[in-house]
């Protein structure tokens, strides 16, 4: 069963890179986006414009996992599409990290040796 919770499983660590990959990009304090995430949680950050261009653009953005880079994309492209559902985004997400991995897109199984 495919969960919707790729926003739930972020760690600290992705979190502290999207503050870091704001701060190099826009111009901003560090401390200030880390009350921006004290205020409004982890999607203050997230939902920033600001986060795919740096994601895409600087050089430690390729340090980003594949739940935190997936989310980012889908969510801002669900948003340009005026879908503002964090559900959605996350349960499209979620599907997108399940079928990415280990060539899970092919295979009925994780241990299936057989490919489709």
């Amino acid at each position: 069963m495919i969960l919707a919770n790729t926003r739930q499983s972020l760690t600290r660590d992705d979190a502290q890179l999207a503050i870091r990959l704001l701060a190099r990009f826009g111009g901003e304090e560090p401390a200030d986006l880390e009350r921006r995430v004290a205020d409004e949680g982890v999607d203050g950050v997230l939902d920033d414009p600001r986060l795919v261009r740096a994601l895409m653009q600087l050089p430690a953005g390729a340090h980003s996992s594949l739940p935190l880079f997936a989310y980012v994309m889908v969510r801002h492209a669900l948003r340009g599409a005026g879908e503002d559902d964090r559900g959605i985004a996350d349960y499209v997400t979620s599907i997108v990290v399940h079928f990415g991995m280990s060539g899970r897109a092919n295979r009925i199984g994780l241990s299936d040796d057989e490919t489709y």
